[in-house]
């Protein structure tokens, strides 16, 4: 699963470095000031600005700490307004800190009262990052059919609120969600959709992410050469200012491309690369994605024991996890090892563990959901379209009626 998930709504943890920091710790100083004489309900912005400082510095746990107040102190003076905003955003967080479950929490926690505002505009760019968010966790938890309907329902608020930027992130969100379901031609529609929407921006900060994802959606339709131009396009937008996530991503996807060219030395190189700098942001998912293939090379080359060392890693870390197709991938690649070992029963074990984590994600009843969300969405659609080419069609009459007017009147 290859995505950023974005807002920074899904995105990774801004990074900040030298003067940047700097400055973010002089506004978190002047925050803390304010604090010593400011009473009211003005607190409760206060208190959210400096969550928000801490978030941007990387100090998620005093984040955490700033967003509870501002939850108590805006129940206090009846803000619920600042209640949604602290709820979305410590969900982000959660989601960062790989707390899937928690982040949902969070989020659905004050969903109500922003649906309760929805008609504020405030409110509604607050429930469409809430949609988005959860959009992404539950992906990642292999719910994929609340994540399709929650991506939906973020679509529709971001086209109403027009801005492109927000409306190809969703659009990239739900091709990544396509993706994970192995429905690579859909993925891909939506990537290319993504992109041409993308187009209408001043903030063309996704355009590298984008490539990449669908040089990734290439791969996977094994169109190689191809995927390797979109993915290195990706990296030379940012070039030696590439986000660690940006890096990973683009490693991973030219590993995996070498890979299936079976070009295994190449691939193990960039899947080193990859996961030497997940190791560094302790991005989990990616140091799962990478040793998943580093360990099939492995196999490959029959080098066991360095394949079983990197299966305890993964299982480790994946144990720790909510992560739950990649859970899935190792206890497949667990039965391959122990194949090629020789201990057939411990690999039927693991096949067997693996085919029970799979049906429960890949079963008949979320294919019927996902297709059920799916159609709804494709019929609300066309709808809009009808309706779009009848009030274009009434335009067109009446501009002809006028026409007419103008040409009785000259005679």
């Amino acid at each position: 699963m290859y995505l950023k998930a974005i807002t920074f709504s899904i995105s990774c943890l801004l990074m900040t470095t030298g003067s940047a920091f700097g400055q973010r710790l002089k506004a978190i100083d002047s925050l803390k000031k304010k604090l010593v004489y400011l009473e009211g309900p003005g607190i409760v912005k206060l208190y959210y600005d400096l969550a928000f400082e801490y978030y941007v510095s990387g100090d998620l746990d005093q984040a955490l700490r700033n967003l509870e107040l501002t939850r108590s102190s805006a129940l206090t003076f009846g803000d619920s307004l600042y209640i949604v905003k602290a709820g979305r955003m410590s969900g982000q967080i959660y989601r960062f800190q790989n707390k899937l479950n928690k982040s949902i929490s969070s989020s659905h926690s004050v969903l109500p009262i922003a649906l309760r505002h929805s008609l504020e505009r405030e409110y509604k760019y607050e429930l469409s990052d809430l949609y988005n968010s959860m959009g992404v966790v539950y992906t990642y938890l292999a719910k994929y059919d609340s994540a399709l309907d929650n991506y939906f329902k973020c679509l529709v608020l971001r086209e109403e609120e027009g801005d492109p930027y927000l409306h190809s992130e969703t659009l990239n969100n739900i091709g990544f969600l396509y993706y994970a379901l192995k429905s690579y031609p859909k993925a891909l529609v939506f990537y290319q959709r993504a992109l041409k929407e993308l187009e209408k921006s001043d903030n063309q900060d996704l355009k590298d992410r984008l490539l990449i994802n669908t040089g990734l959606c290439h791969n996977k339709l094994k169109q190689y050469d191809l995927a390797k131009s979109y993915i290195q396009d990706g990296l030379d937008i940012c070039d030696e200012q590439c986000e660690p996530k940006t890096l990973i991503q683009g490693y991973f996807g030219l590993g995996y491309s070498y890979y299936e060219m079976q070009d295994y030395g190449l691939a193990k190189d960039y899947f080193l690369k990859s996961l030497s700098v997940a190791r560094e942001v302790k991005d989990i998912q990616f140091q799962l994605e990478n040793l998943v293939y580093i360990i099939r090379i492995e196999n490959k080359a029959r080098n066991l024991e360095m394949a079983h060392e990197l299966l305890k890693e993964a299982e480790s870390l994946s144990r720790n996890s909510e992560f739950v197709s990649l859970q899935a991938e190792i206890l497949r690649e667990y039965s391959n090892f122990f194949n090629l070992s020789g201990n057939y029963e411990e690999a039927s074990r693991y096949q067997n563990l693996y085919i029970e984590l799979t049906s429960n994600v890949f079963n008949e009843k979320l294919l019927e959901t996902v297709s059920k969300v799916q159609t709804d969405f494709d019929q609300r659609e066309n709808m809009r379209t009808i309706r779009d080419k009848e009030l274009a069609l009434d335009q067109s009459r009446k501009l002809n009626f006028a026409i007419a007017g103008l040409f009785l009147l000259a005679g």
